[in-house]
């Protein structure tokens, strides 16, 4: 997965965030002092950070979030590898989200970058 490049990086004073995550801006001020200096973090590990040193609603919420555009991300790349195709649905922890939420969730850049592979693989 690591075309997606889903890590999280702090290069000095600056923490450099996938420009095809949505929010990464807010995730970059909000929580960007949780990654230490040249340290590489997985979303998910990050957001696991979040959750050990916050222990409230609304964090929570922003955590699984970001777990569900990580697990949407990985299975939308590995759809269009396979089928050059984004995902029509997508079931994750009980959930089953739309083809629009699909395209909701991954956000603009995300389905750009997606459908940018499509149209080389084509």
């Amino acid at each position: 997965m690591n075309q997606l490049s889903l890590i999280v990086h702090r290069r000095h004073n600056t923490v450099l965030f996938p420009r095809i995550l949505p929010d990464a801006e807010f995730l970059a001020t909000m929580f960007g002092f949780l990654v230490q200096r040249n340290e590489t973090l997985t979303l998910l590990a990050l957001a696991d950070r979040i959750d050990a040193t916050y222990n409230n609603p609304r964090t929570k919420n922003i955590t699984q979030n970001l777990r569900v555009w990580v697990a949407l991300a990985e299975f939308a790349a590995d759809h269009v590898h396979h089928f050059d195709a984004l995902p029509g649905e997508f079931e994750h922890q009980d959930t089953v989200y739309s083809f629009e939420d699909c395209l909701d969730i991954l956000g603009e850049t995300a389905i750009e970058h997606l459908t940018t592979r499509m149209a080389v693989a084509a």
